[in-house]
């Protein structure tokens, strides 16, 4: 089969907001790895359009996780799953993530040891294979919240399809106002106390995530009666810098250091604009481009962070002593050369299933 052939079932929207999040992913870590503003005299230190491109890439790079998040809800919640697709479920999809991550622990005890100095135990490698100790590379942390999300993809499908709209949206509702919403005015001072309301049973915020992509699914038609393309993008622009000069604002008047994370209340907002713009984009020359490269996004995501060492902890970046041209440049660097050991190995039978799913 040809390229084209091989894509032409594919929804090019959806691969194109994975394209997108792998993307966000790796310019904040990119970002970070020039610069990070740890220290409010760094902050001070920066020009006015460098706060603007530091921060408003903070804000971009916000956005990855919590998309590919919804993408997973949006796909697998909206799937029905009686008892023989539920366990062809946890052996096609689970259990290939679960080798993945067994597979992974000691590539990443090698690079940990390699280039991070950490020195590493057998003792360690057992603990977080049996994910009672996270592992070495941060960026990680992810393959065990989906890991214990896809565990409970088919029940929860089943109780969402069996519930009303209303009925969904009041816990949906509860998580926002105290995982989202009052956590984040406490960064305003409007409030000085925090919620004791437990919510992990919910998931949390991924939780909140993935079951907010199957409310997209299943209410997406009436969304876009009363919003365009037009109106989409205006919500976007009008939401990210709004985030970004918040986190100017609260450096600058605040004197605290504070970055934005997933449970920030104005992030869903600006994801679910997001993700409804770029799903019915629709393009012809680069659609199969985007679809390999979707393809190999979690690849990409696996191995992102080793390219970033490559390349940010040498000389090639020392042309210049632009802030936003060394974040652009590394990342370009990082997607392309992320990519193809990726789009190489995939085609490795087994071997490229097994390190990248």
């Amino acid at each position: 089969m040809t390229g084209s052939k091989q894509h032409t079932n594919r929804i090019q929207g959806l691969d194109l907001i994975r394209v997108f999040a792998t993307f966000d992913v790796v310019l904040i870590h990119c970002l970070f790895q020039i610069i990070m503003v740890d220290k409010i005299e760094t902050f001070y230190n920066l020009s006015t359009i460098s706060k603007i491109f530091y921060f408003g890439s903070v804000t971009i790079g916000a956005l990855g996780v919590p998309l590919f998040l919804m993408l997973s809800g949006y796909l697998l919640l909206a799937r029905n799953y009686d008892q023989q697709s539920t366990m062809r479920f946890y052996k096609h999809n689970l259990l290939p993530l679960f080798l993945t991550w067994e597979v992974w622990i000691p590539i990443n005890a090698f690079i940990a040891w390699y280039h991070l100095g950490f020195e590493i135990h057998k003792t360690q490698m057992l603990k977080t294979a049996l994910f009672i100790e996270s592992s070495p590379i941060l960026h990680f942390w992810y393959l065990p919240v989906i890991i214990g999300i896809y565990l409970f993809i088919p029940p929860l499908s089943r109780a969402l399809k069996a519930m009303t709209l209303k009925e969904i949206l009041i816990p949906l509702t509860a998580v926002f106002i105290f995982v989202f919403l009052i956590p984040s005015l406490g960064h305003f001072k409007v409030i000085e106390w925090d919620t004791h309301l437990d919510l992990n049973f919910s998931g949390g915020m991924y939780g909140f995530y993935i079951i907010l992509g199957y409310v997209i699914h299943r209410v997406e038609q009436q969304i876009k009666v009363h919003f365009n393309k037009g109106k989409l993008i205006a919500l976007i622009v009008a939401l990210s810098a709004i985030i970004t000069l918040i986190q100017i604002w609260i450096h600058s008047f605040n004197g605290s250091i504070w970055h934005i994370w997933y449970h920030f209340f104005l992030i869903p907002p600006a994801v679910v604009a997001i993700f409804l713009l770029l799903k019915d984009i629709t393009f012809n020359r680069l659609s199969s481009l985007i679809a390999i490269i979707s393809t190999c996004s979690f690849g990409i995501y696996l191995l992102h962070m080793t390219i970033i060492q490559c390349f940010g902890s040498g000389d090639l970046l020392n042309f210049t002593d632009s802030m936003e041209v060394k974040v652009l440049m590394l990342t370009i660097l990082v997607m392309i050369f992320s990519f193809l050991p990726v789009f190489i190995l995939r085609k490795v039978p087994y071997l490229g299933r097994l390190l990248f799913r």
